[in-house]
């Protein structure tokens, strides 16, 4: 993950707007972005371009493509570029006032901010590196949606972050695929292992009290998946190693101990992938 966005965010001058996504919103509209995406696809991909084993490059992780961006982007300080975009886009598309809560016109201007990403970004990478896949920015929650997909056109395949469900829906990732046209990527998903009800724990992954209920939970998912799924070409468990204790959501503890239970589950699924989607 290569955090182009993350990365200009955090150079942006003060001058320009506030960083840290204001409001829910990237700067995608100042003027040095393309020039930085040049620069930074070079910088970043030099060392890789030849590597054989690099599948692709994630341009960042869980932007904030929220389907208010209309509104969002006129909450910035009318100095900022952001806000200068969104009143000039509201002119050129006789947009009025009362008009603004529209789905269809918070839609379309979402599509604009989320193209001017994508295609910044796809250019610049495919231009630094045209051995490896643009495997899109990875997203999640509610900028998973119509727009931003569309604009994920200019990626090679669509990256979704999907939790929040024990079996993936057939109909919502057809959906993805239509609106891209490209295949997806599961960026992240998982089940953790708690030692009660009561435990504090973070994440949005399902929660079980032992390790084979994790791994019951990953062979469903993959399984589908693979079975009714064709538009799917991969997933990423999250993650590697627990982060704590009380709370295990990777394939390893803490000091990097197998939870082979789980890893068993896994590997009944994996020493299939090819056999059960060649089947299809």
């Amino acid at each position: 993950t290569l955090g182009f966005m993350r990365t200009f965010d955090s150079q942006r001058s003060e001058d320009l707007g506030r960083k840290d996504y204001p409001y829910e919103t990237i700067p995608v509209f100042d003027e040095g972005w393309p020039a930085f995406c040049e620069k930074f696809a070079l910088e970043k991909t030099r060392a890789s371009l030849d590597d054989p084993y690099l599948i692709g490059h994630f341009s960042d992780n869980e932007l904030p493509f929220r389907p208010d961006a209309l509104n969002n982007y006129l909450s910035l300080s009318k100095t900022d570029p952001g806000y200068i975009a969104a009143v000039a886009w509201m002119e050129e598309n006789k947009i009025s006032k009362r008009r603004i809560n529209d789905p269809k016109v918070q839609a379309a201007f979402l599509e604009v901010v989320a193209k001017l990403y994508f295609e910044t970004v796809a250019n610049a990478l495919k231009k630094a590196d045209p051995n490896h896949l643009y495997l899109g920015s990875r997203l999640h929650g509610r900028c998973i949606n119509e727009p931003v997909l569309r604009a994920c056109n200019a990626c090679d395949i669509v990256s979704v972050n999907f939790y929040h469900s024990w079996e993936p829906e057939k109909e919502k990732t057809a959906d993805w695929t239509e609106w891209s046209e490209r295949p997806f990527l599961v960026g992240e998903f998982y089940a953790m292992k708690v030692e009660s009800k009561k435990t504090e724990a973070d994440g949005a992954g399902f929660w079980l009290l032992e390790h084979e209920e994790a791994g019951e939970f990953y062979h469903t998912y993959t399984h589908a998946l693979l079975d009714q799924h064709p538009n799917c070409v991969g997933w990423h468990w999250f993650k590697y190693a627990d982060a704590e204790d009380h709370y295990q959501k990777g394939i390893v503890s803490t000091k990097g101990e197998p939870h082979q239970v789980l890893l068993d589950a896994m590997k009944i699924v994996n020493d299939q992938a090819y056999s059960l989607r060649g089947a299809q």
